[in-house]
């Protein structure tokens, strides 16, 4: 007779009798529902499995082993559930061993044969003979009998898990050592904020995680026969996924616009939507970015923008400028169909009348709300009334006087050769010119005057009277040209004072004393020659 492992069955082989199966009941030792398994003329040996879900009788003459199924239902399901394990050599007892295995007995043999998995079911428990060896003693049908004491079985569980991230399922696998095929797995995720998904049954559940953080998981397995559940708690780290934000989709103003996903761990990476992996991404035209930012615990999260780049106004006005007018029309530039305008004092035309000197300044807006603006000083001026008198005709070796017509005091005078008196001294014909400022930064007025040549008898004077009075101040030459001229001057001891190739009216004896002096003038394009004496008279 043996108990099963649990207390819970009784089984028994009588010899040329029945082999038998009962329930025990442990609180008052009764037995009851017996099953009739089978009749032979040697039944002899009856053991349990580790997990108390199978019998194994001996039929010793024919060296038969069935095994049943005691979890099949019903009595008669388990009878019909019979399966012949082995039919050899004639056989003993059957006696479950403290490591799980079922010894069988051979009779008149020097070994002992063994059920290595007595808990699978038909051929997968695994039967060898000759397993153990006893050493050259000779067994015969019995072996040992501890009546009422089964093996105390020692059960380990434990169970992995795979990293993971918040939101992404989680892979327990649970393992009971030794293995029962009837345990039952019970899993507590250490989740109450996920409801009904904190428990879960079987070795192999998954379960989801929706923040980061560390979990206190249990595994609890019930085996058949024992009162408590086997159980292993285990922490569970669930990394954080980064926290990713491009923002809201934006109309930007500009040519350009930086994209960056946020603050993120030292040794975060980030992949754009063309590749790149810097921290952050300049976008140069419009359309939708998109950036994908994984952890150092190798947890990923994306995030998407639409960007749009619009044109900013790019309008202009005059740099600050006098002008020289009474009012001056200030425009913009051209700018996009659509685009509105406000003046510093509120108007919205398109262009603005500056009739005043100061600041103006124009608020550009285009249609897509893109504004500049632009800001200009301006000052207007208002130009002097110059006249340098009526064009007129001078002989070729005329020297004469210029005047403006009356200037206010301090008015700036430029002339063409950039002198800057407010006469001119003029030497022949020609065109002459003059520039007036009333200050050096208000508006200037340019006069001209134009001296045609006209013919004019030949007039070499002898007589010259340099006293600063601008009356017949130099040796002029009238009617000739006098740069086609070369004068040489003398005193009156014969020593040459002056010496001019081109002549250009220009001696009036300075540095020299008052007194005759010898002159003589030659034309070498036409081998001309003049010879006289000019009276050099100082004084008032």
């Amino acid at each position: 007779m043996k108990a099963s492992p649990d207390g819970r069955h009784l089984a028994l082989a009588q010899r040329d009798s029945q082999c038998e199966l009962y329930d025990f009941d442990n609180a008052t030792g009764g037995v009851s529902n017996y099953v009739l398994l089978a009749y032979h003329d040697y039944t002899y040996g009856v053991e349990f499995s580790p997990d108390n879900s199978k019998l194994y009788t001996t039929y010793s003459l024919a060296g038969e082993i069935t095994q049943y199924n005691l979890l099949a239902g019903s009595p008669t399901a388990i009878v019909n559930s019979a399966t012949l394990i082995v039919s050899a050599e004639r056989l003993g007892n059957l006696v479950l061993g403290p490591d799980g295995k079922i010894y069988v007995a051979s009779y008149g043999n020097t070994f002992l044969n063994a059920i290595q998995n007595p808990n699978a079911t038909g051929a997968a428990c695994n039967y060898k003979r000759q397993a153990v060896t006893l050493a050259g003693k000779q067994g015969l049908n019995g072996l040992p009998n501890f009546a009422n004491i089964y093996p105390i079985i020692n059960y380990s569980a434990n169970f992995t898990s795979n990293a993971t991230c918040a939101g992404a399922a989680v892979a327990f696998v649970g393992t009971l050592q030794p293995a029962v095929s009837s345990a039952v797995a019970t899993w507590n995720f250490g989740d109450p904020a996920s409801g009904g998904l904190n428990v879960a049954t079987g070795l192999t559940p998954t379960h989801t995680y929706g923040n980061a953080g560390t979990y206190q998981v249990t595994l609890s397995v019930s085996v058949p026969g024992i009162d408590t559940p086997v159980t292993v708690t285990q922490a569970v780290e669930v990394a954080p996924l980064p926290q990713v934000s491009l923002g809201n989709d934006v109309v930007v103003c500009g040519t350009q616009y930086q994209l960056a996903a946020g603050v993120q761990p030292p040794g975060s990476t980030y992949r754009w939507q063309d590749g790149s992996t810097n921290a952050t991404f300049l976008a140069q035209a419009s359309g939708r970015y998109s950036v994908t930012v994984t952890s150092p615990a190798g947890c990923a999260s994306a995030a998407a923008v639409n960007v749009t780049l619009n044109a900013v106004p790019s309008p202009h006005l005059p740099a600050d400028t006098l002008v020289c007018a009474a009012s001056v029309l200030l425009r913009p530039g051209a700018q996009p169909a659509g685009t509105t305008y406000r003046w510093q004092d509120g108007s919205t035309s398109a262009t603005y009348l500056a009739q005043t000197s100061g600041s103006y300044t124009v608020l550009v807006t285009t249609p897509q709300g893109c504004t500049a603006t632009a800001t200009s000083q301006v000052r207007l001026g208002v130009l002097p009334s110059v006249s340098l008198g009526a064009d007129t005709t001078v002989c070729p070796n005329a020297v004469w006087v210029i005047r403006t017509n009356p200037q206010p005091a301090g008015t700036l005078y430029r002339w063409q050769d950039g002198s800057t008196g407010p006469s001119y001294v003029a030497h022949g014909p020609g065109q002459y010119s003059v520039e007036v400022r009333a200050t050096a930064a208000s508006c200037p007025a340019r006069a001209t005057r134009v001296a045609s040549p006209v013919d004019c008898p030949i007039v070499i004077p002898n007589i010259i009277t340099p006293n600063g009075d601008r009356e017949n101040e130099f040796f002029t030459l009238k009617g000739l040209v006098p740069a086609d001229w070369h004068l040489v001057i003398f005193d009156r001891w014969g020593k040459q004072v002056y010496d001019r190739p081109r002549y250009d009216n220009g001696w009036n004896a300075a540095g020299q004393a008052g007194g005759i002096y010898y002159y003589m003038l030659s034309n070498e394009a036409t081998g001309q020659r003049y010879r006289g004496w000019v009276e050099v008279q100082r004084g008032s």
